[in-house]
């Protein structure tokens, strides 16, 4: 984790974002992903503990998560949904969070 931290610029920030992803539970890419990105939501001013809040609360519904943030205003194209959907509908769940994950 320290080197994730320290290839996203060795800062608070970067330590924050690992840590809080990496205690949510991602891993791989996803783990860095999130840590980049939160880092630098941390450095404007954001939270990247929402983010991993959020992230994590896609669960097992990653579409009903999704329309949830919709009404929160977050924007995701139609096709994203459909995408969802299909895999929700297949039983590829874990494939809809992943989906899920990276749209948001």
């Amino acid at each position: 984790m320290n080197l994730l931290a320290d290839r996203l610029g060795g800062t608070a920030e970067a330590y924050k974002a690992v840590t809080s992803a990496a205690s949510a539970g991602f891993t791989g890419k996803l783990l860095e992903d999130v840590a980049e990105f939160g880092a630098k939501l941390e450095e404007s001013g954001g939270s990247v503990d929402m983010l991993v809040s959020k992230l994590s609360a896609i669960g097992a519904q990653p579409l009903k998560a999704l329309l949830n943030y919709a009404a929160e205003g977050v924007v995701l194209t139609q096709s994203i949904y459909e995408q969802i959907a299909a895999l929700e509908r297949r039983g590829q769940i874990e494939e809809a969070k992943e989906l899920a994950r990276t749209a948001y």
